[in-house]
């Protein structure tokens, strides 16, 4: 019996990680997509596999489609209902992915951008959502007396950090976003339309960026050789 278990978590490491496609992880909430079958294939392979050493043939194969079933619906179910289930608290959400454990423990250097960078603030207005809390901040929405989202070029001031260096004061950046950081101590850079807010951040090894650097020319490409060189 300890084998067979050995043998299945070493299959389920197997299928759900090291053999597992690129376009899987992607559309396992569409019952009957390509990704959600192409792993239910792959888990039952290595499921006969894995039993095959131990039990007999008509057991293996009936253990295969029973395993195979099982973690198909699974899959489908968190990702169609939990996942993305509205309502859902984002607790909840959170503790079935972990990422709100591990992304907060990471010690090199993490480059948040646009939305990346207001996930790791402490709460957003937008689906009133509770963030990372990496920045002790509040993420508001734009105000309607300004045209929502922004959208193409603005001024970046105050510049902090070894993040600007070789970037001048009022540079031009590319943003597109409906919600911002407010003014904070870990502000290193500063944008104003409706309000002045905080369009990039930093505290320890994190980093985060309102505007998009990689489609800022050639002040955004200094900025992301910057990052890499932190």
């Amino acid at each position: 019996m300890i084998e067979i278990m050995t043998a299945l978590l070493i299959k389920h490491f197997l299928a759900d990680y090291v053999f597992n496609p690129a376009y899987e992880p992607t559309d396992k909430h569409i019952y009957g997509s390509k990704g959600s079958l192409a792993h239910l294939g792959t888990h039952m392979a290595f499921c006969f596999l894995a039993l095959m050493w131990f039990l007999p043939l008509d057991i293996v194969i009936y253990a295969m489609l029973f395993d195979g079933w099982v973690h198909y619906h699974e899959d489908w179910i968190k990702t169609k209902y939990l996942y993305k289930r509205k309502g859902l608290s984002d607790r909840f959400r959170r503790a079935l992915t972990g990422l709100d454990q591990l992304i907060p423990q990471l010690t090199k250097p993490v480059l948040g951008i646009c939305l990346g960078m207001q996930l790791m603030c402490k709460h957003s207005e937008e689906g009133d959502t509770k963030g990372l809390g990496i920045f002790d901040v509040e993420v508001k929405r734009f105000s309607n007396q300004v045209k929502v989202p922004q959208i193409g070029w603005n001024q970046i001031s105050n510049l902090q950090t070894k993040l600007f260096q070789g970037i001048k004061e009022q540079e031009f950046m590319y943003l597109v976003h409906s919600f911002y950081a407010e003014k904070c101590k870990e502000m290193i850079a500063e944008t104003n339309y409706d309000v002045a807010y905080a369009s990039a951040l930093k505290k320890n090894n994190f980093f985060g960026v309102q505007f998009h650097p990689e489609k800022s020319s050639q002040a955004g490409e200094k900025i992301l050789e910057n990052f890499l060189k932190c």
